[in-house]
């Protein structure tokens, strides 16, 4: 949990999470909780309204799963069908993110999805862990690597085929995998290959708390 930060009421984490469920065509788990847990990896959701309040803090090593409009994630969107269409890692507690675009890897700030919703999703990682996240996800940010459209592609043929073949092109990253990578560094198991995580897992798995 952030230090020096308040909880959030369970109704009030609930009612947003319901809210955006809804939007989602989905109802997210309803269970009054703070802490979710998901098989050995308990972990903490908040909105963007309550970060953007102040009542939460951001701590590098968070995630945020989020929405965008342009055509990758409306084909991601048309995929999964999840309104989820888009991840980003947090690396500093001033709001700076590393994520995945159509340009490759690239920081910026948590402040260019003011107007769009999102959860932060916080798993219960040491400051060992989350050292070893951050170092992973500034030794790719230095990298550059591509945006993943084989992978795009390889997950598209998936979910319509349901064939198990992974296709990737060495050096590229779409954004949810490059957030699993990331934490996979700090302890966190995936039962899935990490390029075939979509953000659609990502809130299908930490805010909805269901197994991937």
């Amino acid at each position: 949990m952030a230090n020096g930060s308040s909880r959030p009421t369970a109704a009030s984490l609930n009612s947003a999470a319901a809210r955006a469920g809804e939007k989602d065509g989905n109802a997210v788990n309803q269970t009054p909780m703070h802490v979710q847990r998901n098989g050995a990896h308990p972990h903490a959701v908040f909105t963007r309204q309550q970060v953007q309040s102040g009542e939460e803090r951001l701590v590098p090593g968070d995630f945020i799963v989020t929405h965008g409009s342009g055509f990758v994630d409306s084909l991601i969107r048309l995929m999964t069908r999840s309104r989820w269409n888009h991840a980003a890692l947090i690396v500093a507690s001033d709001g700076t993110l590393i994520e995945a675009l159509g340009t490759g890897l690239t920081r910026d700030k948590i402040s260019k999805y003011q107007r769009r919703d999102y959860f932060v999703v916080r798993l219960d990682l040491d400051d060992e862990d989350r050292a070893e996240v951050l170092a992973y996800a500034n030794a790719m940010l230095e990298r550059h690597p591509k945006y993943g459209l084989l992978t795009i592609a390889t997950i598209a043929l998936r979910i319509l085929t349901r064939m198990r073949l992974v296709i990737k092109k060495d050096g590229t990253f779409i954004c949810s995998e490059f957030v699993a990578r990331s934490l996979a560094q700090g302890g966190r198991i995936w039962f899935e290959d990490t390029s075939l995580i979509t953000p659609a897992d990502l809130y299908n798995s930490c805010v909805k708390n269901e197994p991937i």
